[in-house]
């Protein structure tokens, strides 16, 4: 598709992403909300532990849910999380 923004032409190719069907998961004014079954959906595969400026934190990893990271809640020795250190 050619579109133009601002004088400047450029070629719009659209993103499809594959879906196995879909479930209702509502109505919204007397019509059926359909919300789309998604094949290797992306979501949160586990966690990794970060420090920024001498703070600690947690961020999650993104990747497909067949492939799950291992979880692992509790902060390195050592480490001060930010409620202590204050």
């Amino acid at each position: 598709m050619q579109l133009c923004y601002r004088g400047v032409p450029y070629q719009k190719n659209p993103t499809v992403i594959p879906s196995t069907g879909y479930k209702t998961v509502g109505n919204y004014r007397g019509k059926p909300w359909r919300k789309p079954i998604l094949k290797n959906a992306i979501s949160v595969a586990g966690f990794r532990q970060l420090k920024y400026r001498g703070i600690s934190y947690i961020s999650p990893v993104w990747g497909l849910k067949s492939t799950p990271l291992p979880f692992n809640p509790k902060p390195k020795q050592g480490v001060q999380s930010r409620a202590s250190s204050r």
